[in-house]
This record gives structure tokens, C-alpha cells and sequence, in this order.
């Protein structure tokens, strides 16, 4: 977390949520630890099976899903 909030503190809220992802994922990496970007966890919903229901942003470790949106004065939202 304390990556995240650093990160956040040096780039400020403009660049888009992928920049934060794509810094991010390269920080924990130079740090030793294992990132995996914008991975599909399937839903089920009425009896159907949806592959790409929710998208994670990061999972760290194996085991840590991270939210990237950062909200401030200026964030833009990638289309």
C-alpha cells in the first residue's frame, strides 16, 4: 500500500488509471514481488457462466487484488 500511496504522491492525480497500473505493477516488480495485470475472474449470474465478469487490476503474490483508480482534482478515466 505504501507504494501505491508514494506513487500517488509523485505523479498526482492526472495521468490516466493505466499509467498508475502499468508504474505500479513495475515498482512491486523491482521490489521482488509477483504481479499479474488485468486478470479475468469468471461470474456466475442466473444459472449462466460470464468468462470476463470482474477484471482485476493487479493481483500481487498470487493472492492480493489491487484496485488502481485513484480519485483527485483532474483524474481522467481511460475509455
Amino acid at each position: 500500500m505504501a507504494c501505491a500511496v508514494a506513487l500517488h504522491r509523485e505523479m498526482g492525480p492526472g495521468p490516466l488509471e493505466t499509467v498508475y497500473e502499468a508504474v505500479l505493477a513495475r515498482d512491486l516488480e523491482a521490489r521482488g514481488l509477483r504481479v499479474a495485470r488485468q486478470i479475468p475472474f469468471p461470474i456466475e449470474l442466473r444459472g449462466l457462466r460470464f468468462d470476463e465478469g470482474f477484471r482485476a487490476d493487479l493481483i500481487v503474490e498470487d493472492t492480493r487484488s489491487c484496485g488502481t483508480q485513484i480519485r483527485g482534482e483532474g483524474h481522467k478515466r481511460a475509455p
